[in-house]
């Protein structure tokens, strides 16, 4: 069973169509993340009920592209999210 990814608790986040800005709220001495389009696309579908391949989907789905043409992008681009400490996999 494929892990589930969800923000972190301690994050801020204000949201609008197509953008999502992030402060890691224990981390104040980084700037806020201005999250765009794609980015904020996964941003949202990481929403404490989807794994990997639901993240893929949804966003394929969204931006009406193939799942396996965008998988490695979308892939790499949770790991950035992660190592970044601002999702974790529940």
């Amino acid at each position: 069973m494929t892990a589930i990814w969800r923000h972190k608790a301690e994050i801020a986040v204000v949201s609008s169509q197509g953008r999502a800005v992030v402060l890691d709220l224990d981390r104040l001495d980084l700037l806020p993340i201005v999250l765009t389009d794609t980015a904020a696309a996964i941003w949202q579908a990481v929403d404490g009920e989807r794994g990997d391949e639901a993240v893929v989907s949804r966003v394929a789905d969204e931006f009406e592209v193939d799942a396996d043409e965008v998988r490695a992008q979308i892939l790499a681009f949770l790991d950035d999210l992660a190592a970044r400490d601002l999702i974790v996999r529940a």
